[in-house]
């Protein structure tokens, strides 16, 4: 045994530090700001709803949803509700089943959190009136959700529908 002058041995010194190390980082989550344990809260909400609609449990969403959820498709249209944003899900579930949400990306400010993610899946059924193709695609989306009162109140972005519309063979012209 390889004893300091206090009476110490090396190997009491490593696990001390050890046991310290750990405390602080299982212990980090409680003695983070109230602000950053909020965003975290909002980031696993966020995620919670991505991996719903991966996993095609849509009924999940109306725990994650505010009454008022709102969800914006472009600048121009009016909004969706909840129970609207879920039927749009499941006709994308309908047309995509094996439909795939990987995030790649999350980053989260006060009550806004905005994801990076690729979304793969293959055409099953219609989407966009173009009958089903078999074709597997790869696509990217981008998403930014505000929360409130711990409820996804509103909801903007959304995938590259034109690549996807491609690589399902849709063809497209420049004009008359």
């Amino acid at each position: 045994m390889n004893k300091s002058r206090k009476g110490i041995t090396q190997t009491q010194t490593v696990i001390v530090a050890a046991v310290v190390i750990m405390a602080i980082v299982a212990g980090s989550y409680y003695y983070m700001s109230a602000s950053a344990r909020a965003i975290e809260e909002n980031k696993a909400l966020a995620r919670s709803m991505w991996d719903a609609v991966s996993q095609g449990n849509l009924n999940a969403l109306d725990q994650l949803y505010s009454s008022n959820y709102k969800r914006y498709l472009s600048a121009t249209a009016k909004p969706l509700n909840a129970t609207a944003q879920k039927q749009r899900l499941a006709g994308l579930r309908a047309a995509f089943p094996d439909l795939t949400i990987t995030i790649e990306d999350m980053i989260a400010e006060g009550d806004r959190v905005s994801v990076r993610m690729t979304v793969t899946g293959t055409h099953q059924g219609t989407f966009a009136g173009i009958a089903p193709t078999g074709k597997k695609f790869t696509i990217s989306a981008f998403e930014v959700v505000r929360i409130e009162n711990g409820k996804i109140a509103e909801h903007w972005g959304g995938p590259d529908t034109f690549d996807l519309l491609q690589q399902l063979g849709a063809k497209f012209s420049a004009g008359p």
